[in-house]
């Protein structure tokens, strides 16, 4: 017999297994603004921007919740204005804290969507 894991739940299944759905996922974009583009060492950041936007587009086709952040607009520029033009009616969560997380705000919407947040 295999070892029972922590994270299993009725019927055996593990939860890493369990199919993501729009009830039980969220989308979090975290600080997608053009001042911290140049901090991307691993791609481009044309790259970058595509990939993010791709993202955004397939959580509004699939119906995934998105929650989307910026920290400090002043210093670090807007949110991806691509970004921010896939995703209307979303509200961008100016944070004053570095942590997302530590943000109620962005605990309340992520929590709001159905997605966990711990």
């Amino acid at each position: 017999m295999g070892k029972k894991l922590s994270g299993q739940v009725a019927g055996g299944r593990s939860r890493a297994y369990e199919r993501l759905t729009p009830e039980s996922a969220v989308l979090l974009l975290v600080d997608h603004q053009s001042g911290l583009m140049s901090g991307v060492r691993d791609l481009a950041p044309d790259e970058v921007r595509h990939n993010v936007v791709a993202f955004a587009r397939a959580a509004r086709v699939l119906r995934v919740p998105v929650v989307l952040t910026s920290t400090a607009p002043m210093m670090w520029g807007p949110t991806l204005p691509e970004l921010t033009e896939v995703l209307p009616g979303v509200e961008n969560i100016e944070r004053s804290v570095v942590n997302a997380w530590d943000e109620p705000r962005v605990r309340d919407a992520v929590a709001r969507t159905g997605g966990k947040s711990s």
